[in-house]
């Protein structure tokens, strides 16, 4: 979307750049987003689910903004979701469901927002977080790599990951550390192979 109207490009996987095909108004400066966000008078509202579906291999949300002028019409994309990465392998219990929640409820990694095209490069603003992210699936988790998005930010006091298994079986992994999510970088908490 740029000021709320839809554009489209034809992108190969290897390319870095697009050229995006639509009709705006004319303005003195051109919000866009990706994918196609609905405008409103604050530009963009978004809503990170607190409940996403996992798929191997597969980023669940991507979401990415850009602002330019009437002068200079050329669009910078930049990601504004960070991603904790971890892995199953054939020896990981059989993992259904995962939750992720912050050690100090008072952050948030998910939840509604808007998009904040003030600074040098837009970042999202939480207007009413969530403290907890559940990754679901219908089935067992196969092994492979998962990934869940959240809202970049510091965690202070760490992130608790809590695995479901199939039988209802609960074991919990958690990290104490402060945790620095960037915009666009993966965390990667590691291969789950040894949880008991």
């Amino acid at each position: 979307a740029v000021n709320g109207d839809m554009f489209k490009a034809s992108v190969e996987d290897t390319s870095f750049t697009a050229d995006f095909i639509g009709e705006t108004s004319p303005s003195t400066d051109y919000y866009a987003v990706y994918p196609y966000l609905k405008w409103d008078e604050t530009h963009y509202n978004y809503t990170l689910n607190n409940q996403q579906t996992a798929s191997r291999d597969n980023l669940p949300y991507v979401l990415s903004a850009a602002h330019c002028t009437e002068g200079n019409q050329r669009l910078q994309f930049h990601h504004l979701l960070g991603y904790i990465k971890f892995t199953i392998t054939e020896e990981s219990l059989p993992i259904k469901d995962v939750v992720i929640k912050t050690n100090n409820r008072q952050e948030g990694i998910s939840g509604k927002s808007l998009i904040d095209y003030s600074g040098d490069a837009p970042k999202l603003i939480l207007t009413d977080p969530y403290d907890e992210v559940r990754l679901t699936s219908s089935k067992v988790l196969e092994a492979g790599d998962y990934y869940i998005a959240l809202y970049p930010g510091t965690y202070s006091e760490g992130l608790s990951f809590i695995f479901m298994t199939l039988d209802g079986r609960v074991t919990v992994k958690t990290i104490y550390d402060e945790i620095q999510l960037q915009a666009g970088f993966i965390q990667n908490i590691g291969v789950l192979d040894n949880l008991e």
